[in-house]
């Protein structure tokens, strides 16, 4: 009874209440949560132009329309890899093809890497070729712990699945694939989360079901290497100008943006030639009102990139010395290792060998600079180096690498005589005990009586 006029009372109360006063309730005072980034200053859903314009077919991505694209390429390789890698055709040992061949064909691999600048479309590519052929994907990206045990844990059970098909002696040939697994960003599986997982990935690859499709940015890291000898490689370039500002132009005319061509061309340069960042930059813009000034994006250049530039005759001098100090240390060693494979077919033979000349001429200069800063400590030579070891020799053969990049044998050779001056001075210290002689006579006199 007093619980039920404790409530009478409280009823009463809510009903006595002053004219001007208002009952306080949760439901009219509470608001809708809605994130801050989503919402600009005057109330309006705010949609980055990068998803609102995201592919849709094919048609619309940047680059990916020739016969050869790696758009293409991966579409042919996941078409196929049912047939290549599951029935009779997985029970046939395909040769691996030498690494040139790696890029064309992509049959005796049950994996694909695919490589490039960040910002071409690498992702967006794989997962369209893989609604296009109606594969279910699993996605796992650098948010994720990639290390050994959870890869164990995760995928192998995937990878490892069978098709009931499989079971039956009547297989077809080719049989249908329904899952895909991507893994994106794999240069970056490091540091203790994701440690010990590049090997357990190349383990899974090896014994997996499915297509597996791995994705970087650096195609030059070591644990990428490892992985590329399993993976069919398919490397995006990066896309022209014009093909960057084809699809910049067809953004701007829906958005009603006033931009002219140049303007889009410096955004374009200035971001790297990266897609994803030009359409960021558009985006900046418009809504400046035409006012913002784009920043250059900071790039970063491995030396392999590095040295391609350097060896490039469209580079320009001033980009050839920004180029050596990269890495001022290692890029001369890979000029004098690569610039004897350059060509141009407007040159004679002698034309040809007097331009290498010159070149050596140059790199010989650029080691007695080298000799100097490293020995006096006169670092304000670096400029004088880049010009000599770097700029002036790619320019004076004035044609075009026809070959990969190779790294400098140098450091290899270096090593191995450091190694073996070690070894001998340890059995020279040993050899005292008998004999008188120095290292050089134990070398010239000793040695190949003990051989």
């Amino acid at each position: 009874d007093s619980e039920n006029e404790f409530l009478e009372k409280k009823k009463k109360k809510k009903k006595d209440l002053p004219a001007g006063q208002k009952k306080l309730s949760f439901e009219t005072t509470a608001k809708k949560a809605v994130p801050v980034t989503d919402v600009n200053l005057q109330g309006e859903i705010f949609v980055p132009w990068v998803d609102k314009f995201k592919p849709r077919n094919e048609s619309q991505l940047v680059g990916q329309h020739g016969d050869k694209s790696p758009m293409n390429k991966l579409l042919g390789w996941l078409k196929d890899w049912g047939r290549n890698n599951l029935g009779e055709g997985g029970r046939v040992k395909k040769p691996k093809p030498p690494p040139f061949m790696a890029q064309s064909d992509g049959a005796p691999f049950k994996a694909v890497l695919l490589s490039g600048t960040p910002g071409i479309g690498k992702t967006t590519c794989a997962v369209m070729a893989c609604e296009k052929l109606g594969m279910k994907i699993v996605e796992m990206n650098a948010s994720d712990v990639r290390n050994k045990k959870s890869l164990e844990q995760q995928i192998t059970q995937l990878t490892g699945s069978h098709q009931i098909e499989e079971y039956f002696k009547y297989q077809t040939e080719g049989a249908k694939v329904k899952h895909v697994l991507i893994m994106d960003e794999v240069d970056g599986m490091s540091g203790n989360e994701d440690r010990a997982g590049v090997a357990e990935l190349i383990q899974i690859i090896k014994d997996t079901k499915i297509p597996i499709v791995c994705i970087c940015n650096d195609r030059q890291h070591p644990k990428i290497r490892s992985l590329a000898n399993y993976c069919f490689d398919v490397r995006f370039p990066k896309p022209r100008v014009e093909q960057i500002r084809a699809r910049l132009m067809s953004i701007a005319c829906q958005e009603k943006v006033k931009i002219s061509k140049e303007e889009l061309d410096q955004m374009i340069e200035m971001s790297g030639h990266d897609v994803r960042q030009s359409i960021y930059n558009l985006q900046l813009y418009a809504s400046a009102g035409g006012k913002a000034k784009v920043q250059k994006k900071d790039i970063a250049v491995g030396p392999f990139e590095a040295a391609r530039k350097l060896l490039d005759s469209r580079s320009t001098l001033q980009e050839k010395q920004d180029m050596f100090f990269v890495d001022y240390g290692i890029m001369p060693l890979f000029v004098q290792e690569n610039y004897v494979n350059m060509r141009n077919d407007k040159h004679t033979p002698k034309q040809a060998m007097a331009g290498l000349r010159k070149a050596a001429d140059l790199i010989a200069h650029s080691d007695t600079i080298e000799r100097c800063i490293r020995s006096t400590g006169t670092w304000k030579l670096l400029n004088e180096q880049a010009m000599l070891g770097c700029a002036l020799p790619s320019i004076a053969v004035g044609g075009h690498l026809r070959a990969m990049i190779q790294f400098p044998a140098w450091l290899g050779k270096n090593s191995t005589a450091n190694k073996r001056q070690r070894l001998m001075r340890q059995l020279a210290t040993h050899a005292h005990l008998r004999i008188s002689a120095d290292m050089h006579s134990l070398v010239a006199d000793y040695v190949p009586i003990l051989r």
